[in-house]
């Protein structure tokens, strides 16, 4: 079977075949999740929920690569996470760290947006 077999199957509900697509992607998933989070544990975390929701959302799969489908989770979970760690912090340190990390600005644009 390839992958779009076993997509076809995990929508069917086969879970053997949804398990076949996790071992093909679960180191990827992992890794995408460490580097955003630096941290092995919620790492982790984030890499069991990806692949709970895929599993969830395997219907949503069409016109596009299963691969991409599936990292586009992970990263709507790693800004979630990001979301929950920064809530502590003054607000005005949450925008910085916003600006940067997350826009991708640089500390000059980032300054710039702070002043208005």
């Amino acid at each position: 079977m390839d992958e779009k077999d076993f997509i076809q199957s995990a929508k069917k509900g086969n879970l053997d075949a949804f398990n076949s697509l996790v071992l093909t992607y679960q180191d990827r998933v992992y890794n995408l999740a460490y580097y955003a989070l630096s941290d092995a544990q919620a790492a982790e975390n984030t890499t069991q929920k990806a692949f709970i929701s895929a599993f969830h959302k395997i219907r949503q799969v069409r016109g596009r690569p299963f691969q991409v489908w599936l990292l586009r989770i992970v990263v709507n979970l790693c800004y979630e996470e990001l979301r929950r760690c920064l809530n502590p912090l003054p607000s005005m340190v949450r925008i910085a760290v916003t600006l940067v990390d997350i826009q991708q600005l640089d500390y000059v644009e980032a300054a710039e947006v702070k002043k208005f």
